[in-house]
């Protein structure tokens, strides 16, 4: 499902913007990092607002990263680890 589509999902059952947030940034993040200003892009094309994308951000836990391989060193968001990791 893409993160339109579960926009759209949350958005027909009645949920919160905060839920419409929150549900796009699963969707988004599902596969791993995305640049920040890419999401932060697709959220506005999707009609939420960048207040209600960083109180979705922070009850989900996304986590920034800087990229560090370039002097640009641009920012990307990814989900917390769902479990512990194997050593």
């Amino acid at each position: 499902m893409t993160p339109r589509h579960e926009v759209e999902e949350g958005h027909a059952e009645g949920s919160s913007k905060l839920g419409r947030a929150t549900a796009f940034l699963r969707a988004t993040l599902k596969d791993g990092p995305v640049p920040a200003r890419e999401i932060e892009q697709m959220a506005e094309d999707e009609g939420i607002s960048s207040r209600t994308l960083k109180r979705a951000k922070e009850q989900l836990g996304v986590q920034p990263k800087k990229e560090t391989k370039t002097m640009a060193g641009h920012w990307s968001w990814e989900l917390p680890d769902s479990g512990p990791t194997v050593h």
